[in-house]
């Protein structure tokens, strides 16, 4: 009796230790398990993980290269998708099971346009599309910049990949593997007239007055020439509206002598000065400006002439349409000197009309 209790005691102490016995397998199991897949993982980079390490992509790739305009900066991307990547600090990467790496180098320069304060200093966004998922790499870019460059990871394959820049709201696109550009609200950017990412628009009619020699008064004031450009925003005024864009007409203004005017007739003169102020305006087909940046301003006389500074107009046009601008002084005009058979008071209007040409495929591939 004394032995056969003893043997069923015994019998749930060997028990026990088949059952740690089993959890212990379990564990070391679950362990081995974890470091796999840890190794597995560390060797991949997640879906939408950024890494901003100077990297480059290894085995098989495609490269692409593209430059993107924006009221007020040009952005250089440099592209290109792999399986893999190859980082100075951890070495080989590899996308996302069914994804691509793709590394992405950018700069940016500041627009060389003529009017600081109406481009504004509105940062660009850029970022990568792949398969409905858009990851940012640079939330900012402001003005001239170096270089940067940042590997992501998304799903899909090369020709999948999207380089996108946004700004103020609006944004475009550039197909990775194809390089197909979808420009929208930023197409105007990309004619060659739209300077000044192009070539200025030549002036192709210029007139000014007095234009009859017959006539017994001579001005001695001129309407100056001036610069013009086009673009889809500006600062201020925002997005011009659909099918529309700004133009911005800069540095236009005038001379006035002093002596405003010679009236001769045979061997009889008389000189003739400004009463009260004069008054100049600027129209583009006929239509006031949208927007006065600045008027012409005073700066100072010269050789008995008053040289106002430039002024500068914003007008809203179609887009790509012809423009035609119209610039006009006039003054009233009083006898100051000389014979008395002149009229005591003339009226003076000195005109200047330049005609801006069309620009070609500048409307734009929708807002």
């Amino acid at each position: 009796m004394h032995v056969g209790g003893t043997g069923e005691k015994a019998r749930p102490a060997w028990r026990g230790r088949a059952v740690w016995a089993t959890a212990l397998v379990v564990v070391l199991a679950v362990v081995v398990a974890g470091v796999v897949i840890h190794k597995i993982r560390k060797d991949r980079l997640d879906t939408g993980a950024v890494r901003s390490e100077n990297a480059a992509i290894s085995g098989p790739a495609v490269s692409s290269s593209a430059q993107f305009q924006v009221p007020n900066a040009a952005l250089v991307v440099q592209a290109t998708a792999g399986r893999a990547a190859r980082f100075d600090d951890d070495g080989r990467i590899r996308a996302p099971r069914g994804g691509v790496l793709v590394r992405v180098a950018w700069s940016s320069t500041r627009s060389a346009a003529p009017t600081a304060e109406g481009l504004g200093d509105a940062p660009s966004t850029l970022a990568v599309r792949s398969r409905g998922r858009t990851v940012t790499v640079d939330p900012r870019i402001v003005g001239t910049a170096g270089e940067q460059q940042a590997v992501v990871a998304l799903l899909g394959d090369a020709d999948d990949v999207v380089l996108e820049v946004r700004f103020a709201g609006r944004g475009q696109a550039v197909e990775l593997l194809s390089g197909r550009r979808h420009a929208g609200s930023f197409a105007s950017l990309y004619t060659n007239g739209a300077w000044p990412f192009g070539p200025k628009p030549a002036l192709s009619f210029q007139q000014k007055q007095p234009a009859d020699p017959a006539s017994s008064i001579s001005w001695n004031a001129e309407v100056r020439d001036h610069d013009a450009f086009r673009v889809p925003y500006l600062a201020g005024l925002g997005w011009a509206p659909r099918g529309r864009e700004w133009f911005v007409v800069r540095s236009v203004g005038y001379y006035l002598n002093d002596d405003a005017a010679l009236w001769k007739s045979g061997g009889r003169r008389a000189q003739y000065a400004v009463q009260g102020a004069s008054r100049f305006a600027v129209t583009v087909a006929g239509k006031a400006p949208a927007k006065v940046l600045r008027k012409p301003g005073e700066s100072g006389k010269a050789y008995g002439y008053s040289a106002p500074r430039g002024g500068e107009y914003v007008f809203s046009i179609r887009s790509g349409d012809r423009a035609t601008v119209e610039s006009a002084l006039s003054a009233t005009l009083r006898r100051s000197s000389g014979d008395r058979a002149a009229p005591r008071v003339v009226a003076l209007k000195v005109q200047r009309r330049d005609v801006h040409p069309a620009v070609a495929g500048s409307a734009g591939e929708g807002r």
